[in-house]
């Protein structure tokens, strides 16, 4: 993990009164270096066990929930009934999601929602934004172009 990162979450999961424990600490190594896509649970473990760390199933759910809860990740279910997650890095990467409903691809789109967003709902509504999540369904051109 790098060391931005870790004293990031050394802080967070110290403003929590949480331990940044072994097994937590290879988790959100795990999740950092999958930072271009979404992982769940299973494939977690299943990472782990390339790199030769073995964590239990339930240690894996209990750290994603404790994540979550405390921001360090956001959680997504794209329909599918499985909780896929990404390491929170505030709207530095703000970025939403095109679902297809047919294959269930995810595409991640950058810049749907303009840079000044935040500010006017903060203008407009006195509320401030911490994150903004997006998903679209609908369906890939691939899937338009194989129902042809």
């Amino acid at each position: 993990m790098d060391s931005k990162l870790d004293d990031t979450m050394i802080n967070l999961m110290n403003r929590n009164h949480k331990r940044l424990t072994y097994q937590r600490k290879e988790i959100l190594k795990i999740l950092n270096d999958n930072g271009n896509k979404h992982v769940s649970v299973e494939e977690i473990q299943r990472l782990a066990k390339e790199n030769n760390v073995i964590l239990s199933i339930s240690t894996i759910y209990r750290t994603m929930d404790i994540l979550h809860k405390i921001g360090a990740v956001i959680k997504h279910n794209f329909g599918n009934g499985i909780a896929e997650y990404e390491i929170f890095e505030g709207n530095k990467n703000a970025h939403h999601h095109l679902i297809c409903k047919k294959c269930g691809r995810i595409e991640e789109v950058f810049g749907l929602v303009g840079d000044n967003f935040n500010n006017q709902i903060f203008v407009e509504k006195g509320f401030k934004v911490e994150y903004q999540r997006l998903e679209i369904y609908g369906y890939c051109k691939e899937c338009m172009n194989n129902s042809k």
